[in-house]
């Protein structure tokens, strides 16, 4: 015999000749364990994308709702001071430029409107509301609103979205709310 001893074995230990086949066969069930498969990540991007896709709608309301409520603050502050000027020269503004708020934009870049009914009564510049009624007997001031577009009468699709005052001041919003509002006073 030799005197060279014999190689200890351990419990678990593979002849070399496998060891590395089963050391990468290990490592890929170790990485599966870890990893995720491609249906899993699918999903999760699914998720993500219909999370993103509420948030941003979520968003843009809120948007809508914010820029509606300058324009209904800016629109009670261009009133106050027309009636300031009202009551300093007994007549109301022929423009918004005499009371330095000509170049004011409303919340979506646009000017807002304003017709002086007293001097421009006859040409027919006066809004209605749905039962063609007038909607002001002194001026109209208004944000034609998010889509750009008006209509003479607001109670019309075009309309809906202006921001308006109604009833001689007694009502600043949406076209949209007017008639309900107005049918309750």
């Amino acid at each position: 015999m030799s005197d060279i001893p014999p190689e200890p074995r351990h419990a678990g230990a593979l002849p070399a000749s496998t060891s590395t086949d089963d050391e990468v066969v290990r490592r890929r069930a170790r990485l599966r364990e870890l990893g995720y498969t491609m249906l899993e990540v699918m999903v999760a991007v699914g998720i993500v994308a219909l999370l993103a896709t509420f948030a941003v709608r979520a968003y843009d309301r809120y948007l809508d709702r914010a820029k509606a409520a300058t324009a209904v603050s800016d629109i009670l502050e261009i009133s106050n001071r027309i009636k300031s000027f009202e009551l300093n020269n007994r007549r109301l503004p022929d423009s918004l430029d005499e009371i330095g708020r000509g170049s004011v934009a409303d919340p979506w870049g646009r000017a807002y409107q304003y017709f002086n009914l007293e001097t421009e009564r006859g040409n027919g510049q006066a809004r209605q509301r749905k039962n063609l009624k007038p909607l002001n007997t002194d001026y109209d001031l208004y944000s034609i609103g998010r889509d750009g577009e008006t209509s003479k009468v607001v109670s019309d699709d075009t309309a809906l979205d202006d921001v308006v005052r109604g009833l001689n001041g007694r009502f600043t919003g949406f076209a949209k709310d007017l008639d309900a509002t107005a049918s309750s006073k």
